[in-house]
Formats: structure tokens, C-alpha cells, sequence
């Protein structure tokens, strides 16, 4: 009886560790996302640890630079010096104004990135 206690005690701490593991980079599955159920913008992740951040259809505006991530935080750094974060859900990244530069627009029809902007899992490369 102890050594099946034991046994169960044993597996109930691997999985409270397992699940308290913070998201590395390579947990994230490099993968494009997109803003909800439209085309644009789309941020892709390379398996490379740089990124893509696409805002509209005639690709007219382009950040590009690396990424990386800790505690569930994905910190997108362009190459100009700004700063994108973005909490790590499932399927989903959600913008996080807070720890982030300030989103300015360049062009009218480039959407506002405000608190909770969720881009989703669009494809995976393969």
C-alpha cells in the first residue's frame, strides 16, 4: 500500500512541475498567426527565432526582428528598437499593451493593437 501511495504521490509532483514550466521558445510552435478570423495583419514565427509582422493586404508596412520568450510572454523585438509583447495562449497570442511600446499606425486601414488584441494560430509550417 505505501509503494502505491508513494507511486502516486511521486506522479502527482511530476505533474505540478511539469505544469508549472514557463514557455521557452521552443515551445512555441513556429507557426503563422493571424489577427482573429481576418487576413491581416499576420505575425509569423520562424523556427529561427525571427519573426514577420505583416499589418496589411499590400504588405506596404513590414517589422521584422527577433523574438523570444519567458513566462508565458512573447517579446517581439523589431529591428527599429520597438517592443511587442504578447501573453502566450493555446492556440492564441494576446497583445499586452502594458509591457509594450506604443502602437502607432502609418496608414488608416492598419487596425488598432489595444489590451487583448488576440492573434490566432492560422497555419503551421511544414
Amino acid at each position: 500500500m505505501k509503494r502505491i501511495l508513494s507511486f502516486i504521490l511521486a506522479a502527482a509532483m511530476l505533474l505540478c512541475l511539469a505544469a508549472c514550466t514557463p514557455v521557452s521558445k521552443d515551445s512555441i510552435e513556429p507557426a503563422v498567426y493571424r489577427l482573429e478570423d481576418e487576413q491581416y495583419p499576420r505575425l509569423s514565427l520562424r523556427d529561427d527565432g525571427t519573426f514577420f509582422l505583416v499589418y496589411t493586404v499590400m504588405a506596404s508596412r513590414v517589422s521584422k526582428g527577433t523574438y523570444s520568450v519567458s513566462d508565458k510572454i512573447l517579446r517581439l523585438e523589431c529591428e527599429d528598437g520597438t517592443v511587442y509583447c504578447f501573453d502566450v495562449k493555446r492556440e492564441a497570442l494576446e497583445f499586452n499593451a502594458e509591457l509594450s511600446d506604443e502602437f502607432v499606425k502609418m496608414y488608416e486601414e492598419e487596425p488598432d493593437f489595444t489590451q487583448g488584441t488576440t492573434f490566432e494560430l492560422w497555419r503551421t509550417y511544414d
